[in-house]
């Protein structure tokens, strides 16, 4: 039985014990049935609780993409946006990551769109993709056999190359990467937090390179180090122990003033331009966003429901959200000006576009997996069979090394799918003497804290 195996079966149980104390929602408007096929299938839209999907251009058409990374099913992918939030079937990228636990979009070689740096669980790797005309080539490995729990690109050098940055729970470790000609070396970030967990990156002291964010995971200590002369200094202090446990970093620009601030769990931090930054605790946990299109950042509570609109006093005036959501992206999908949602709930991944009277829900983003097939909604006729055996794969492909098809790209839906690039599962990779930490402790870490599959 594969480690996967194991390990789902364990983590099932703990999301189903989640799921069972998670309170209730309502008032929304239910979506269609999912259509039944008289197969078993299995529903996959983003992990809830943890992260909501990413929004990017990813063709460079001017109107914003949502990237979805399935852990489960070994797949990174898009649904792509027509710029008026009507969003393709689903658009797989690669499966070629094992367990993907993440992706950062990135252009990393300047030629104007955007390239992925996904890191995975169970091959225990990180690794650059590519964009060439809206087609991921890769893997390029940058690490083996230790997966990260965070990454992010950043600026470091002079060389125009991207470093990556990088979290190891497990070890308390940060570590800075350098590209040495295609020769990746870490440098160890000094750091005391307990342990790192995500990051985050902006010039907070205003001048000229990006600094770096990092959370304290179990103890919720959040900190920033300036960089200096192509390195990080020491870590100063923003937020108390306890303040951000295990939360994302939200870089933004709340007034606007030109310099950055950041959101994170219940907090706010207003900079001074120097880095010097006045935390406020709000009422609940908060995302930044502008959402009656004024040019200034609200506040969204998605657990509360409510969002707070910034005026000249700051956040003074509570409105009803009314969507039911546990995670929330704000953007204008549908290029009408205003603020429209990207939320994850119980429920799944859904578009909520604002209208004069609320919210209204617009569609439903997930991927299914049914009998080895996999389709999308919210176009079900859609479907690719990737080269990647997602559901009983026979044999572990570390020990095989296969190689998978190109998938079958018999679209039915509304817009073409890109070829999947052909499959390589890569081996040799050392995991330093046991099996790299991720592939235990980071299922464990994600479903505890909600996330869900849905069967039928």
């Amino acid at each position: 039985m594969r480690i996967r195996d194991r390990a789902r079966g364990v983590t099932a149980f703990l999301a189903l014990a989640v799921a069972t104390l998670a309170p209730s929602r309502a008032g929304w408007a239910d979506t269609p049935p999912v259509p039944d096929t008289g197969s078993s299938c299995t529903y996959d839209t983003g992990d809830p609780y943890d992260s909501v999907p990413e929004l990017l251009d990813f063709d460079g058409d001017g109107d914003l993409d949502v990237l979805l990374v399935s852990h489960d099913f070994d797949m990174v992918g898009l649904y792509l946006n027509d710029g008026a939030a009507t969003f393709s079937a689903f658009q797989p990228l690669t499966t070629a990551a094992d367990g993907p636990l993440g992706a950062r979009p990135y252009d990393r070689d300047g030629d104007g769109d955007l390239d992925l740096l996904v890191w995975s669980s169970f091959d225990a790797e990180l690794a650059w993709y590519d964009n060439q005309s809206g087609t991921l080539v890769g893997p390029e490995l940058v690490s083996c056999g230790d997966a990260p729990y965070a990454a992010l690109p950043i600026q470091v050098d002079a060389d125009e190359a991207p470093e990556i940055v990088t979290t190891n729970p497990a070890a308390s470790r940060i570590d800075l990467l350098h590209d040495d000609g295609g020769a990746w070396s870490a440098t160890p970030v000094p750091n005391d937090l307990v342990p790192p967990s995500t990051l985050g990156a902006a010039d907070l002291d205003g001048d000229g390179d990006a600094d770096l964010l990092a959370d304290g995971g179990n103890h919720g200590r959040l900190v920033w180090f300036a960089q200096e002369a192509g390195a990080f200094g020491p870590a100063i202090d923003l937020l108390p122990l306890f303040a951000a446990k295990w939360s994302p970093i939200e870089v933004t620009d709340f007034e606007p003033d030109g310099d950055f601030d950041v959101v994170v769990a219940t907090w706010t931090l207003v900079n001074d331009g120097t880095g010097t930054m006045a935390a406020s605790e709000q009422m609940g946990l908060v995302t930044a966003g502008d959402v009656d299109g004024d040019g200034d950042i609200d506040l969204i509570d998605a657990l509360d429901d409510i969002w707070i609109e910034r005026t000249a006093d700051g956040w003074t005036v509570t409105h009803p959200l009314g969507v039911g959501a546990v995670g929330i992206r704000v953007a204008d999908l549908d290029g009408d000006g205003d603020g429209d949602l990207l939320s994850t709930s119980e429920r799944g991944l859904h578009v909520f576009l604002q209208t004069p009277t609320g919210w209204v829900d617009h569609a439903e983003l997930s991927v299914r997996l049914c009998d080895g097939e996999i389709t999308s909604h919210p176009a079900w006729g859609a479907s690719q069979t990737p080269g990647c055996p997602y559901a009983d794969e026979p044999v572990d492909p570390a020990e095989t090394g296969e190689t998978g098809d190109t998938g079958d790209t018999g679209d039915t839906g509304a817009a073409p799918s890109p070829a999947v690039p052909p499959v390589t599962r890569r081996c040799g990779c050392a995991t330093n003497g046991g099996l790299p930490w991720a592939p235990l402790l980071l299922p464990f870490v994600r479903r505890i804290r909600g996330g869900r599959r849905r069967t039928g």
